[in-house]
């Protein structure tokens, strides 16, 4: 799966990554939905 949490060592899109996250937690009334977040990561190979 690679870097579900952001790019490596990039703590501020990490960070961000996870408050989006939490704020979706509370928000969600339906077990197994997935909310798509504006982030992307590519990593370069």
């Amino acid at each position: 799966m690679g870097a579900n949490a952001g790019g490596p060592h990039n703590v501020e899109q990490q960070t961000q990554i996870v408050k989006a996250t939490l704020e979706q937690l509370e928000k969600i009334e339906t077990p197994g939905k997935i909310v798509p977040l504006p982030f992307e990561y590519v990593a370069k190979i």
